[in-house]
This record gives structure tokens, C-alpha cells and sequence, in this order.
């Protein structure tokens, strides 16, 4: 009995969770009802007003993070494309920090220390694959400083509620690259308005 009453609320949250990422969810309550005999009182005035609530609402999905694996000698290049998908109903701007190269963090203490990853950005609207901004290939440093809280902004209205950003990094190891794992970090904090 109690795995069928777990099916059943993982079900009814599924549900729950498949709505909220296909659209607008409406509950409505009946408010200021009225029983009233006003046979006497001339020309009765009804309000018919209404009060609307709308919940903030932001809902992130996607992939954050990539690992490569580089094997061989010599020289490469690899790009890689993160996707990820904001739902959501208020003004963001994206404050990217932290984007640069590949600093090796445990290894040899031979040869190049670091690997060069640019970066270009690209943001969407979801809905209807709206292009509406992009930030070319450059170093991945520059992202910290092109986005920021202040700018660009990106209301729910151009977004469709869903912003689709696909971030792409390339990796352009070196022939002094050596063994050892190198890790290239990256924040980026949403910022409601």
C-alpha cells in the first residue's frame, strides 16, 4: 500500500512538473458571493470585480558542466555546446564571472601550465528560436566582463518565458600540454528584476 500511495504523488508531481514547464497554470476561487433579495432597493449595483496574483516563476534546465578527456600527442582543438533553458515570467540579466582559460590543478609540474578556451554565447527565445543576442568567439575572460547585472536584459516577453542559452567553449590544447587535470570555471548568477 504504501509504494502505491508513493506512485501516486510521484505521479500527481510529475503532472504537476510537466505543466509548469508547458505553460501558464490558472486556479481560480469563486470570491464575494452574493444571496440577497433586493426586490426593494431600487437599482442594485453588483461588483464584478477581480483580483489576478501572478507567482514569480523561474525554472532552470540544462547541462552546466563538460568534462573532456584529451588523449595523444601534438596539437587539437575541441568545442563543446552547453545548453540551458530558463523558464520564466520577470526581467533577467545574466552576470557571467569567473570564465577563463584551463589552469592545470594536479599533474606534472612540466610543460603548459594552462589551456586556451574561447567562448561565444548565444541566447534565444525558446519559443519560436528568435535569435536575440549573441557574443562572438573570444577568450572566455571576455564574458566577465560583457555580462553583467546591469546588462543585457532579457524581459519575458522577448524571451517568450523561455530563454535558451547555448554556450559553446573551445579547447585548443598545446604539444606542451601535459598529464595532469585542468579545470576552467565559470558562474553565471541570475538576476531578477
Amino acid at each position: 500500500m504504501r509504494s502505491l500511495t508513493t506512485a501516486i504523488a510521484l505521479a500527481a508531481l510529475a503532472t504537476v512538473a510537466s505543466a509548469q514547464l508547458t505553460g501558464r497554470v490558472f486556479n481560480y476561487t469563486a470570491d464575494a458571493p452574493i444571496d440577497a433579495d433586493h426586490s426593494l432597493s431600487g437599482a442594485p449595483v453588483l461588483n464584478f470585480s477581480a483580483q489576478i496574483t501572478v507567482s514569480p516563476y523561474l525554472y532552470v534546465s540544462g547541462v552546466f558542466g563538460n568534462q573532456w578527456s584529451v588523449d595523444g600527442p601534438g596539437v587539437g582543438t575541441d568545442t563543446q555546446t552547453q545548453i540551458i533553458t530558463i523558464f520564466h515570467n520577470e526581467t533577467l540579466n545574466l552576470d557571467f564571472e569567473g570564465f577563463g582559460d584551463a589552469a592545470k590543478v594536479s599533474g606534472s609540474n612540466t610543460g603548459t601550465q594552462s589551456i586556451p578556451v574561447t567562448a561565444s554565447v548565444s541566447f534565444f527565445n525558446h519559443v519560436d528560436n528568435t535569435l536575440l543576442t549573441a557574443f562572438p568567439a573570444a577568450p572566455a575572460t571576455d564574458l566577465n566582463s560583457f555580462f553583467s547585472a546591469a546588462s543585457p536584459t532579457f524581459g519575458a516577453l522577448a524571451s517568450g518565458g523561455a530563454l535558451r542559452i547555448e554556450l559553446t567553449r573551445e579547447l585548443s590544447p598545446d604539444a606542451g600540454v601535459g598529464p595532469g587535470v585542468y579545470e576552467a570555471g565559470g558562474t553565471v548568477t541570475i538576476v531578477r528584476s
